[in-house]
């Protein structure tokens, strides 16, 4: 239960934070060309797509701090089920 409430507050604000970074970006360069129409969409574009990469990102955060015991169990040498 803690991987996921990390991983969720970790996500939530790494995404609003890029995600309305990047889109008041990607809106401002539309509204600037002169495609105010369009610039909701590519600011919405933008974020969603800095809000995936972000939300991997909280989740190997996530991950790293909650199982890093699990994960050097695992690597350990001698410790492998293949011979």
């Amino acid at each position: 239960m803690a991987v996921w409430w990390s991983f969720a507050w970790r996500s939530t604000l790494y995404g609003f934070v890029a995600g309305a970074a990047f889109g008041v970006i990607a809106g401002g360069i539309a509204g600037a060309t002169g495609h105010l129409d369009k610039a909701g969409q590519y600011g919405g574009l933008a974020g969603a797509i800095a809000g995936v990469g972000l939300s991997m990102f909280a989740m190997k955060q996530a991950l790293e701090k909650h199982l890093a015991r699990l994960s050097a169990t695992i690597a350990a040498p001698g410790n492998s089920p293949m011979p």
